[in-house]
C-alpha cells in the first residue's frame, strides 16, 4: 500500500513542478505516484511525503550524504 500524501507535501511538490515547467517539467503518473517527466522520463516523483528523484551516480551520492536523505526501497526493497 501505498503511504498518503499530505497536503503540506502536494503544495511543496507542486512549486517544485511549478518552478521547472519553462525547462519543460510536465506533471505525470508513474508507478500509481504523482512523477515530474522531461521529454517523456521520469526525473522526479512523490512518495507519501518523500520527494524522489533519479540522478546519476555522483549528483545521487552527494545527494544521499545530505540530511535526511535515502534511498527509495517501495514494494520487495528494491532501490
Amino acid at each position: 500500500m501505498k503511504p498518503k500524501i499530505s497536503l503540506k507535501a502536494r503544495v511543496e511538490y507542486d512549486a517544485v513542478s511549478k518552478e521547472l515547467a519553462d525547462a519543460g517539467v510536465v506533471e505525470g503518473s508513474m508507478f500509481g505516484m504523482p512523477c515530474l517527466k522531461i521529454d517523456g522520463k521520469m526525473l522526479a516523483g512523490l512518495y507519501g511525503d518523500a520527494m524522489t528523484f533519479k540522478l546519476p551516480a555522483e549528483p545521487r551520492e552527494q545527494a544521499l550524504a545530505l540530511a535526511g536523505a535515502e534511498h527509495l526501497r517501495p514494494g520487495q526493497g528494491r532501490r
